[in-house]
């Protein structure tokens, strides 16, 4: 039981110290593009937001620190269960809900693994308006010591501001965002791996 306290305090002292080494860079991107940035963690089963840059906007988004992310549409969400070995990916899906909310919500799981599947593929996962309608992000994994995926950022527009079109432009961007926080965590791998 002892050891499995000290594993248990290693791993909420590792998540405090992602958010404090993630929020200055999460701050730069925020400033620098005016849109909403995210930093979504793994804990137990769920994708909770651990930390929340507000956009310039006037639009609340629906996101709080502490919730978590519905795991059909949120891309921070997307990204991290894409990264996920298949157990974990299986319990992380166990949770979701696919109520539909707009159009192009995943209502299957079939449809919504196959997205995974392209997003491990491609090294990136994106909300194309699937809770909100008129909001969409795009989201990067973020590795940490093991080279596991445990948490993931997401910089989410307005649609009618930054469509995925235009967010998926600075993709490039939003990985050396994603590669400076895991090379904070540890992470010692290519700045080019994608898996």
């Amino acid at each position: 039981m002892g050891f499995q306290l000290i594993a248990y305090g290693q791993l909420a002292l590792d998540q405090v110290e992602a958010r404090s080494l993630a929020h200055p860079v999460l701050q730069e991107l925020g400033e620098r593009h005016g849109h909403t940035v995210h930093l979504g963690e793994l804990v137990g089963d769920r994708i909770v937001y651990v930390d929340k840059i507000d956009g310039r906007g006037s639009v609340a988004m629906g996101s709080r620190i502490g919730l978590p992310a519905q795991t059909h549409t949120a891309g921070v969400a997307k990204v991290i269960t894409a990264y996920q070995d298949p157990a974990t990916q299986e319990r992380i899906l166990g949770q979701a809900t696919f109520e539909r909310y707009t159009d192009t919500t995943h209502t299957t799981r079939d449809s919504l693994v196959e997205e995974l599947r392209e997003a491990r593929a491609r090294g990136w996962a994106e909300d194309n308006g699937e809770h909100e309608e008129y909001i969409n992000c795009v989201a990067l994994p973020v590795f940490d010591a093991r080279g596991k995926v445990t948490h993931g950022i997401s910089v989410t527009a307005l649609s009618a501001v930054a469509p995925l079109t235009e967010l998926r432009t600075h993709l490039d961007e939003f990985r050396s965002a994603a590669q400076r926080i895991s090379t904070e965590l540890g992470w010692k791998g290519n700045t080019h791996d994608r898996h």
